[in-house]
């Protein structure tokens, strides 16, 4: 797993979401519908948090 070394300036939630997104890819390496099944029961709101993380590096 390879995280993004300015990932630390992020708030807490959106460190979440990256480390449990690349876990996700531990179990479907692919973005299929199980991957975002299982990303969605682990952060309900994985797709607010995705955008902030988005926006905040962008």
């Amino acid at each position: 797993m390879f995280l993004n070394s300015l990932l630390i300036q992020a708030p807490k939630e959106c460190i979440d979401y990256a480390i449990t997104h690349e876990l996700c890819h531990m179990k479907y390496k692919n973005h299929d519908k199980k991957f975002y099944e299982l990303l969605k029961s682990k952060i309900k709101n994985w797709e607010e948090v995705k955008e902030k993380l988005e926006l905040r590096f962008l």
